[in-house]
């Protein structure tokens, strides 16, 4: 349950999630054209684990 998780606890979350979107991003927008590490380096993971931990206190 995600209602009562801290930031911290929710960012811990989202870092060992991840991986698998950024795999399934790949394979879906680039057609497997990049590997995980390559596209990686393209993205800026804080940002999106910052936006994600936003969004989902937001909802909470």
């Amino acid at each position: 349950m995600l209602c009562c998780r801290s930031d911290r606890e929710l960012r811990e979350i989202l870092e060992d999630a991840y991986d698998r979107p950024l795999d399934n991003a790949r394979l879906e927008a680039f057609g497997g054209a990049y590997d995980a590490i390559a596209l990686g380096k393209m993205v800026n993971q804080n940002a999106i684990l910052d936006e994600a931990t936003q969004m989902l206190n937001s909802s909470l």
